[in-house]
């Protein structure tokens, strides 16, 4: 789509860059939710990835972006669900650990490793271990009671919704939405609910039902940047709009998605 900007990126195999100057994440495509995104901040860590890459890895499914700092002392992201009317269904802001805290991927197990190499890249005791600094908010970095060192903060504000802690708030305050009623920016409401029309529906037909459209705000800047699409998105925002991430499964979210998305369908038609 015309007019969208993106951080710079390059496919693995072309990305020939110094770390040194300028942080990148290296992102395997084939990964959602979290996974397989390690933050390059030296030249060591690159020889280390790179070395892994070498031993077990597939470069057509990495690719190199450059790492942009947003608003707030912890990294965020606006998450999006949106259908293929351009509906948007839920979002939230996602927030990793706060910078001040140098919380590490070095948390992997030999049991972990047996099962995916990968996880070399985040095991203390392997020779690819990068112990990068952590950016994401996922399950393997928090424990579900634990706000502090990240979580999700849900927008547009919903039927049955916690209070927000003075970790959220600040983190609404610095990327400039209202701590008590904070609301999705026009921009990105209006960035996704475009990337679901053009990517959900292809000659009158749907091509993709629900779409998970990721983006960051750039730190001191009302600038908005697409990380990425994903046909495969976490639903725990539609979760807790519904109730509750932890009380609604995700096949009854499927359910309700589908069935609000198909009536939408049909009346455009």
């Amino acid at each position: 789509m015309p007019g969208i900007q993106t951080p710079p990126t390059l496919a693995y195999g072309d990305y020939n860059g110094r770390p040194s100057q300028k942080p990148i994440v290296m992102k395997n495509e084939t990964m959602a939710r979290g996974q397989g995104k390690y933050l390059i901040e030296n030249p060591d860590q690159l020889q280390r990835f790179r070395a892994w890459m070498e031993a077990h890895g597939n470069p057509n499914e990495w690719l190199a972006q450059d790492y942009l700092d947003t608003p707030g002392k912890a990294p965020t992201c606006y998450k999006v669900i949106v259908d293929c009317t351009g509906e948007i269904i839920a979002s939230h802001i996602s927030y990793g650990p706060p910078h001040s805290m140098h919380l590490r991927q070095n948390r992997a197990t030999k049991g972990d490793v047996a099962k995916n190499s990968m996880k070399e890249l985040e095991y203390a005791d392997s020779e690819f271990c990068l112990d990068s600094r952590a950016i994401t908010s996922n399950h393997i970095l928090l424990h579900d009671d634990d706000q502090t060192t990240g979580g999700r903060i849900c927008l547009n504000p919903l039927p049955q919704s916690h209070p927000y802690n003075q970790t959220e708030r600040n983190i609404l305050a610095a990327h400039g939405l209202d701590r008590k009623v904070p609301l999705l920016p026009k921009k990105v409401a209006t960035t996704a609910s475009g990337i679901g029309r053009a990517l959900g529906m292809k000659k009158g037909q749907i091509d993709e039902l629900v779409l998970g459209v990721d983006m960051i705000q750039k730190e001191g800047t009302d600038d908005f940047l697409l990380l990425e699409v994903n046909r495969r998105p976490s639903l725990a925002s539609v979760r807790d709009w519904l109730g509750s991430a932890h009380s609604i499964s995700e096949p009854d979210a499927w359910r309700w998605i589908i069935s609000g998305s198909m009536q939408r369908v049909l009346q455009d038609r």
